[in-house]
């Protein structure tokens, strides 16, 4: 029974410290804790998929986020969705997300998945999409993959993620940037594992007096 309980407390207490660095849905539209930034003169600017008019054509329910050239017309575009800080797990860092990302194939356009760790001073680029998604179809609601890129890189720092939608030329007209189930997971430095195993011995140790 004594042993149960230590096991008990101990998993209770790590299994807080395993899980999501945070995690967004855009089920209620895109939260105030985000950032929308706007390059001067964007025509385009990311917003909720229903606000906009749209469905969520990631392979996501509910709402998303989208930056629709689309809807915008002609016009240069070049819009970041931004998430808040986080402070990037030290163990198995995982950055995922649904999305559909379709290119209209006359003016090149990208949408790229950043991280920064000096508060947005610089940006390194993990992921650049700039054809269509393989499996999402253009304006097929539930289409779109799913993905998961390592942030092993970054891990114990303070970081944010931003959604760079962007076109080269200043008449472009394309089609969209879609994004959905927005997550960092992992597990913290093991310090915080340390404590959860201390604190299981010390509530054995108080039913054992």
């Amino acid at each position: 029974m004594k042993t149960f309980f230590a096991v008990a407390a101990v998993a209770a207490l790590a299994g807080s410290a395993f899980g999501q660095a945070f995690s967004e849905s855009f089920d209620s539209g895109i939260p105030a804790t985000w950032s929308v930034v706007n390059a001067p003169g964007s025509a385009v600017s990311w917003g909720s998929s229903t606000g906009n008019g749209d469905g969520n054509y990631t392979s996501g329910t509910g709402d998303s986020a989208i930056a629709s050239s689309d809807s915008a017309g002609p016009g240069a575009y070049d819009t970041s969705l931004v998430t808040p800080s986080f402070v990037v797990p030290t163990i198995a860092a995982t950055l995922s997300y649904t999305l559909n990302f379709q290119q209209f194939g006359l003016d090149p356009s990208f949408g790229n998945v950043d991280i920064t760790t000096n508060a947005g001073a610089t940006w390194t680029t993990i992921t650049t999409y700039s054809s269509d998604t393989p499996g999402g179809g253009l304006f097929v609601v539930g289409s779109g993959p799913s993905v998961n890129s390592s942030l092993a890189l970054f891990a114990g720092q303070t970081a944010q993620v931003r959604f760079h939608y962007f076109a080269s030329p200043a008449s472009a007209w394309d089609w969209y940037f879609q994004v959905d189930n927005v997550a960092v997971t992992g597990i913290p430095a093991p310090a915080g594992l340390a404590l959860a195993g201390l604190a299981g011995l010390i509530s054995t140790r108080r039913r054992r007096a």
